[in-house]
């Protein structure tokens, strides 16, 4: 084959070659990038919260609700105000947090004032709680228990644990719940709620 031939064959494949490679060059230029869609985490359901509802309500205890809950919530999980409830005593309007305790005062006992949104580990007044768990060294010893200590019972202030020691220092030792309950202001459903929080040791 001369080399006038092979040019005529060779030739042709070169362009072809070339326009293939334009036509792909050119596609790649105008090819809209594909685009990674990263879909969203799923959001975290907001937790539930556990808290403990003591004082002038139908049953003490402690009851888990959903959350955003508010006090008013929480004092319904417990069966609602009893006769010695003193109503206007709690924000039920504050939102529960999760570990808190909400307090229902009685009728007579004294009332701090009320605030807005509860902080953490608030009580039904919206004001810091006196204790919100036992101590770790276990139950408090009614017959040995100073004021300040006594005072750390849910539902009870300063006043109400000088009454138990009043009592106590007039009648003697108590040995069960049934005599805790004769105090002034103290009932035996109030009693009950402190089952796992008290001890009648000597």
């Amino acid at each position: 084959m001369d080399s006038s031939a092979a040019l005529r064959w060779v030739l042709p494949v070169i362009i072809a070659v070339g326009v293939v490679l334009t036509v792909f060059t050119w596609q790649r230029q105008h090819t809209p990038e594909t685009l990674i869609t990263i879909a969203p985490l799923p959001s975290v359901a907001a937790a539930s919260v556990t808290v403990f509802v003591g004082g002038a309500v139908a049953r003490p205890g402690v009851y888990t609700l959903a959350p955003g809950a508010r006090v008013e919530d929480a004092i319904t999980a417990a069966g609602g105000f009893t006769d010695e409830a003193n109503p206007d005593g709690v924000n039920r309007a504050a939102r529960l947090r999760d570990e808190g305790q909400v307090l229902v005062p009685r009728k007579g006992e004294p009332v701090p004032a009320l605030t807005g949104e509860a902080p953490p580990g608030a009580t039904a007044s919206g004001t810091t709680p006196r204790a919100t768990a036992i101590t770790p060294a276990g139950p408090i010893n009614v017959n040995t228990a100073n004021v300040d200590e006594l005072a750390r019972l849910p539902g009870v202030g300063p006043h109400l644990a000088q009454a138990i020691v009043d009592y106590r220092n007039a009648n003697g030792p108590f040995t069960s719940q049934a005599d805790l309950a004769h105090v002034k202001g103290i009932s035996e459903r109030m009693v009950t709620s402190w089952a796992d929080l008290i001890m009648f040791g000597p």
